[in-house]
Order: C-alpha cells, then structure tokens, then sequence
C-alpha cells in the first residue's frame, strides 16, 4: 500500500491504543503490596536513601581535600557560614551541623559536617540542606571548634549575621576583625533596607544573583558575604581600625 496521509495516522492511533491497552494490564496486575510497600520495604528504602547522602557526603569531602592540596590557601581574610538543626522537645534550640569556610578568593577551605550529642528533633532540611545521612560520619564538635578557632585567629572573618555563628560555635572574635554582612549601614542603604536585611535580599538587591531558593548552602553563603565585604572592603577596614 502507498504510504499517505491518512494510512500513516491510522496505523499511529492503532499502536497508541495497543500501547494504552498494555499499560492498563500491567496496571491492573500491581498488587496492593506492591503499591503499598510494608514497614521492612519502608525501612529498606530509607537505610539506601541514608547510605547515598554518606556517599554523597564522603565525595564532598574528597573533592575539598583534592581543592585544597591543589590550589587552596588560607589568606588573611575568611568567611565563614554555618547551619544548624534543631534538638530539644521542640525542635528549637540550635545545633552546629555544618561549617563552611572560603577563602579571600572564594576557594573553600574547610567544610565539615558535626555529630550530634544531643538527639535531633528538626534537621530543618528545607532550610539548611542537612539530612541525617550527612552526621553519621560527623566530626566532634569540640573537634570543629578547635579547628574552626584556629583558623579564624588573627585573621579578618566575613559573615552574615556573625553572632548567630559565633554563638552556636560558642567563639568570640575581635570587633575590629569581624565584618558583618547584615550590620554594615552602606550594604542596608545601597539596598534600600530599613532593618537587617537577610543574605537572600542583600544578593538579589546589590549583587543580583537569586539564592537560597529552597536548601542553603554554607558554601554559597560564605562566598557571597565576601563578595559584598570586598565591594566595601578599603572603606569598611578603615573604619573598623577605631575599635581595639
């Protein structure tokens, strides 16, 4: 036969409706535990989800100690970002989970996820990407302070809403080597905010770039209250040599 018009669509609509016909034969023979999995089946899913975050977390880790060996420095200016999850009956009491820390260029440095003491009512995963997968193979928190104030020592540390970081790693540091992203009064005017500005609103606002669209990333926050430090970076290092 003559391939035309009509004989092309014809035999299309047939092997659509052979093709519908099988899946609603294969449809009609899932089982109802098939599509109901059991508490073994629920558990078996959730022991893979968690062993793919590990993996995922181990790769991370590998890929910064490659950067770092590579390429990496610690420069006289730091920023940092933390996340945090929530322990207590209800969730709220703030626990150190991640601590990020780029350099002058943006390279990071040191990224290290914490082990919990405590047990953890809220992981706060929409907002702070952290999934119990990623404390499994935790570093000690007296560990991460350790390191995380060697680091930080003498040397010029950029952030957003420092005290909250500082806080959490239980950690002071001088005035006049902090720079806070969501206290300095230019970054507030130049983006017409009239209260502290959050990091999301400073990046859209100065910098247009959209972040923290759904899960934060420490790394990413770190990098772009640095890239808001060193717009201001001669005129705010002056001002800050008054303070001791």
């Amino acid at each position: 036969m003559t391939e035309d018009g009509f004989t092309v669509v014809k035999s299309k609509k047939k092997l659509k409706r052979k093709f519908e016909e099988n899946v609603q034969v294969q449809k009609s023979g899932v089982s109802e535990n098939e599509s109901n999995p059991g508490p073994s089946e629920v558990n078996e899913i959730k022991a893979k989800k968690m062993k793919k975050e590990v993996i995922q977390v181990k790769a991370r880790e590998e890929r910064n100690v490659k950067n770092k060996n590579e390429t990496d420095e610690i420069t006289k200016i730091l920023a940092i970002d933390c996340e945090y999850v929530g322990t207590g009956t209800d969730g709220k009491t703030d626990s150190l989970a991640r601590v990020s820390i780029v350099n002058a260029d943006g390279k990071c440095i040191y990224d290290k996820y914490v082990a919990q003491t405590e047990s953890v009512t809220d992981y706060r995963t929409e907002v702070s990407g952290i999934r119990p997968g990623h404390l499994i193979n935790g570093v000690q928190f007296t560990k991460v302070q350790q390191e995380v104030h060697k680091l930080l020592a003498d040397r010029i540390v950029v952030g957003h809403a420092l005290h909250n970081d500082f806080r959490v790693l239980n950690l002071t540091h001088p005035r006049k080597l902090t720079r806070d992203s969501a206290k300095y009064k230019p970054l507030r005017v130049l983006a017409n905010s009239h209260r502290m500005p959050s990091l999301k609103y400073l990046a859209k606002e100065i910098l247009g770039i959209q972040i923290q669209q759904g899960e934060h990333d420490s790394i990413t926050d770190a990098r772009i209250a640095l890239r808001l430090y060193l717009m201001y970076k001669k005129k705010w290092d002056s001002e800050m040599q008054k303070y001791r």
